[in-house]
């Protein structure tokens, strides 16, 4: 009877995520009516049966984080495309630039080497792929930020490269995000990607959101900042997008959805 409840409380968290997506161990107490020690032992179960994603104060569903690159690269890919045509048109004469990591920003990148007129531009980066993709070009001083290196999307993100980017004004930075919620903001999956963003964000002239429709509704572990911070959010044209839109209609001006 006892191994019943047990299996019936670690589904009862399983659809819970279907929902909600993200949970904190609080939550799970109030809608199962259980225990912190009780609700803790199931998440750290259910953790070690790869079932969900578990992070300090609360879970959210495996379908709600990263896939490796080469996988998120396939997705969407003309949404992409479109949108980081149109990111490449924002950059200017003499820019100093930070291109983040992602499928979008690797395809910003190509969009922007496409380009014939700029002069003078600096590219700072984080991530190796898109670096490779500048190395070749000598219109581009390329800056790369060092740090440790995630192999799963070529990326750097940690306290020695968060202390690096304070070195650099930047007039313009492009990122991409996990998700994007009119409730919960700017979301990534990492504390030290957080942190990296915001430090960005704290340096530069313009920030620049680049996601497809698929990152909207979506709550990753760590807030960056809110929509309301951010200069535009370019996607593309969605339901999903209208929905959250719909949530707070004060945040329409600041997305732009390209076709």
């Amino acid at each position: 009877m006892e191994f019943e409840q047990i299996q019936n409380r670690r589904k009862s968290i399983l659809s819970l995520l279907q929902l909600h997506s993200v949970l904190t161990v609080e939550e799970i107490c109030d809608q199962l009516k259980i225990t912190d020690s009780t609700a803790r032992r199931d998440i750290k179960w259910l953790e070690s049966q790869n079932m969900i994603y578990r992070f300090h104060g609360g879970v959210s569903a495996l379908n709600n984080q990263y896939d490796v690159f080469d996988v998120r690269s396939k997705k969407a890919s003309d949404a992409k495309k479109k949108i980081a045509r149109a990111a490449a048109q924002l950059v200017v004469n003499s820019d100093v630039i930070f291109i983040g990591g992602g499928s979008t920003m690797f395809q910003f990148s190509k969009a922007l080497l496409a380009r014939q007129d700029l002069k003078n531009v600096i590219v700072v980066t984080s991530t190796f792929n898109v670096a490779a993709l500048f190395a070749e070009n000598r219109k581009y001083e390329i800056i790369i930020l060092g740090g440790n290196l995630n192999k799963t999307d070529e990326s750097i993100a940690s306290k020695m490269t968060i202390e690096n980017s304070k070195t650099i004004n930047y007039t313009k930075i492009f990122n991409g995000a996990m998700g994007v919620s009119a409730d919960c903001g700017i979301t990534q999956p990492t504390a030290d990607l957080a942190e990296l963003e915001r430090t960005l964000m704290a340096r530069a002239g313009c920030n620049y959101l680049l996601v497809d429709h698929s990152k909207f509704g979506r709550v990753g572990a760590y807030t960056v900042y809110q929509i309301s911070e951010v200069d535009l959010i370019i996607t593309d044209k969605d339901a999903s997008v209208d929905m959250e839109i719909e949530k707070h209609a004060e945040y329409k001006d600041r997305i732009l959805q390209v076709e």
